[in-house]
């Protein structure tokens, strides 16, 4: 994933005026995924400003861009992707894990207990979107 100029050139040249901003590499990761976990903060915050872009979108291993920002710890990626409307930001990989529980550090989980309280990350009673319950097993 290059720099910000490089993809909004890229994104943006009169060729690519039909780009698919959700189009998947091999592993299913999408640019946002990519930027995301490359903690490029300037190209999250470009591709979140595309309107057809998918916050949500997980790759094979049922990661989405917020799962891997929050496992390797990039701080302003984890707040932009949170400030994002439509973000699931409960939502589970394919091991039962949330960006809650992949967090890396206090500060990580701080952040995002913090920031999302009405997205309930919850720690024993309600639910979020997905039906998870964060940190607590289900009974």
């Amino acid at each position: 994933m290059g720099d910000l100029a490089t993809v909004t050139r890229l994104l943006t040249s009169s060729g690519n005026r039909f780009v698919d901003m959700n189009c998947r590499d091999d592993t299913g990761a999408t640019a946002l995924s990519r930027a995301a976990r490359m903690g490029r903060t300037e190209v999250v915050r470009y591709l979140l400003s595309c309107p057809d872009v998918y916050v949500n979108c997980a790759d094979h291993f049922g990661w989405t861009p917020l799962s891997w920002s929050a496992r390797y710890g990039d701080h302003d990626v984890v707040q932009l992707l949170l400030a994002y409307l439509d973000i699931a930001a409960d939502r589970a990989d394919e091991n039962g894990m949330t960006p809650l529980m992949l967090h890396h550090g206090k500060d990580m989980l701080r952040l995002l207990y913090g920031l999302r309280t009405a997205v309930t990350f919850v720690l024993g009673r309600g639910k979020g979107s997905s039906g998870s319950r964060g940190l607590v097993t289900q009974q």
